[in-house]
């Protein structure tokens, strides 16, 4: 048997190993663990921090968004439950047409602001009011655009 078999074999008998993953359970009080046949109480402290915050409303909706839970088994054979969140946002794509959309219609307010503003002969007034429209818009735009990217998608 050569050496890429023997590596093979030893990588398959790993992953056999592996095979019987633990399946965590969550009920109104506490988490669970079922290895094989066998179920094990998860003490509090050694669950996340922010899944032991989280209520039960917020725990069914981390679950409806995608959350999963993963258990890890210590040396001393207590089970740690941690967050395995592939909660899917709205991506690049939708962060960058925000953007795109976004920053030109604060660019247009502003100056629809400014020459406004100066039609009233007041440039100073003008000046300040299109800059608190721009900065504003720029600051909400951002924030779209940074909600866009991590807000969960169903």
């Amino acid at each position: 048997m050569n050496l890429s078999n023997k590596l093979f074999l030893s990588v398959l008998a790993l992953i056999s190993i592996n095979a019987s993953a633990m399946q965590v359970i969550r009920d109104r009080t506490a988490f669970r663990v079922v290895d094989g046949d066998v179920e094990h109480g998860v003490k509090n402290y050694d669950v996340c921090k922010p899944l032991r915050g989280l209520s039960e409303e917020n725990l069914q909706r981390f679950e409806k968004l995608g959350g999963r839970y993963k258990a890890i088994k210590l040396s001393n054979g207590d089970y740690i439950v941690r967050e395995q969140g592939e909660l899917k946002g709205g991506g690049p794509g939708l962060s960058a047409l925000i953007a795109i959309v976004g920053y030109p219609v604060v660019g247009v307010a502003a100056l629809g602001t400014l020459v406004g503003v100066a039609a009233t002969g007041d440039f100073g007034g003008a000046l300040t009011a299109a800059g608190a429209v721009a900065t504003g818009g720029c600051i909400a735009v951002t924030y779209a655009v940074v909600a866009a990217a991590g807000a969960p998608t169903p």
